[in-house]
């Protein structure tokens, strides 16, 4: 699934997740993209769309355990770790990919988590306060630490 996050001229986020509209969109009107279990076609679209290579989960799992944190010339890439707590109250721990490509944050993971949930119920409450991908990362950052 993915979503994608547009900021309009009235300051507004927008949500849409038709994969055409991914196309039509400008890169600098775009947020965030957001994907959950994304499917080969909604990779290789963002891919084309922002002219970047995305991480493999494989590969995620070999920069987890090196580094969190990588760079090239086109983008930024970190790792995270999130903490879910299971129906039978034991806990699991899911990666999360993200890759800043100039204003633009792209997340992916396997499973929906309140964090990103909670970031954005808060991007619709006062979309003035993201104005670019960096106070969406830092907001789900502070979400996964709160919860």
């Amino acid at each position: 699934m993915i979503n994608f996050y547009i900021q309009d001229d009235s300051q507004k986020i927008v949500r849409n997740s038709n994969l055409q509209q991914l196309k039509a969109t400008s890169p600098s009107k775009m947020l965030w993209v957001d994907m959950t279990a994304p499917s080969q076609a909604e990779r290789e679209a963002v891919e084309r769309y922002l002219n970047i290579n995305l991480q493999t989960g494989q590969r995620a799992q070999e920069i987890e355990s090196s580094s969190r944190y990588y760079e090239d010339e086109n983008a930024q890439y970190a790792n995270a770790s999130f903490v879910v707590m299971q129906c039978d109250g034991g806990l699991s721990v899911e990666q999360v990919s993200f890759v800043i490509c100039g204003n633009v944050l792209i997340s992916v993971r396997q499973i929906e988590l309140r964090a990103f949930n909670n970031t954005i119920r808060k991007l619709y409450i006062n979309s003035k306060l993201y104005a670019n991908c960096f106070h969406i990362i830092v907001a789900i950052l502070e979400s996964r630490i709160d919860i």
